[in-house]
């Protein structure tokens, strides 16, 4: 558990990976990576909103919600304001902070969880069904590392790899 004040880059050893905004000061460097999330609704198969294209976020009001403690934590309770997502009037019935434990409350029917994509295994032969948010743009995803860091050959071939993919390079 942090410290008041204190933040998972005051720990952090390696690299790490953020979502939504890159980190933006003086102690760390950041570098975008071509993929992006996408958020959406993880629900129980036979769900009345599973099997659908997509659903609008006013689509869930009145639904028992799942969502990440990064949501519910926030000191803006109304939004998530890096990832777009208002989430006053809404019923949030539990949260997670990882979303395999999400999942398991959403198969003993507590709700349904925002989540992004692809994290949790949906479709035949599981209890799952995903359903995208309509109208919330995707989320992108920084890697991060400590600013003037020294690098073991791996962990700077790694970076020099990332760089390549992203195409970037290291300043």
């Amino acid at each position: 558990r942090l410290g008041q004040g204190e933040s998972f880059l005051d720990h952090l050893l390696g690299f790490g990976v953020v979502f939504g905004e890159g980190i933006d000061d003086d102690r760390h460097e950041s570098l975008k990576l071509p993929h992006e999330d996408r958020w959406g609704v993880l629900m129980l198969r036979y769900h009345p909103l599973a099997g659908r294209e997509s659903i609008t976020l006013n689509e869930l009001r009145g639904e028992r919600l799942v969502v990440s403690g990064e949501i519910s934590g926030s000191d803006d309770r109304d939004s998530l304001a890096q990832h777009r997502i208002p989430m006053h009037g809404y019923d949030v019935a539990a949260t997670y902070t990882l979303l395999y434990n999400g999942s398991l409350l959403v198969e003993e029917g507590l709700g349904i969880a925002l989540c992004f994509d692809g994290i949790v295994r949906t479709g035949e032969g599981t209890p799952f069904s995903y359903v995208p948010l309509e109208g919330v743009p995707p989320v992108s995803s920084h890697l991060i590392w400590k600013r003037y860091q020294s690098f073991s050959r791996p962990c700077d071939l790694f970076l020099r790899r990332m760089q390549e993919i992203s195409g970037t390079q290291r300043g």
